[in-house]
């Protein structure tokens, strides 16, 4: 589905508060007459209810381009089973800072960890 490739709507609005501020392929609608947001894969007009909803590959070029965070997610266990496969991520800013997570059964859930672990790092680095 395509809504898989847009990062979650928190993770929007997160970014936003951090700065992020590019045209995106979709965008969460938050209408107040709505009950919730929804995702949208129409580029939207400028408005206060359209919250940019980014592609994983444009959060992480946000966070290497404005920070100098880089991530990468891989497998860790077991190549030649899918079945048992395990997914890590790291993330660096090639000094002495370093995390390392091991404990992911997707790809996909290893790809949301490290983009929210990299929110926290500038939050961290903010307050």
């Amino acid at each position: 589905m395509m809504k898989a490739e847009f990062i979650p709507y928190k993770q929007a609005l997160e970014l936003k508060e951090l700065g992020f501020n590019e045209k995106c392929l979709g965008y969460h609608n938050l209408d107040p007459y709505l009950p919730n947001p929804t995702f949208n894969l129409v580029i939207p007009f400028e408005h206060e209810w359209c919250l940019p909803a980014p592609l994983y590959q444009q959060a992480f070029r946000f966070f290497r381009d404005n920070y100098g965070l880089f991530c990468w997610v891989y497998p860790t266990v077991n190549l030649g089973n899918k079945e048992t496969a395990r997914w890590t991520f790291d993330t660096t800013d090639f000094t002495k800072t370093s995390f390392r997570f091991y404990t992911f059964d997707t790809y996909e859930e290893a790809e949301l960890a490290c983009l929210k672990k990299l929110i926290e790092i500038v939050k961290n680095k903010q307050s």
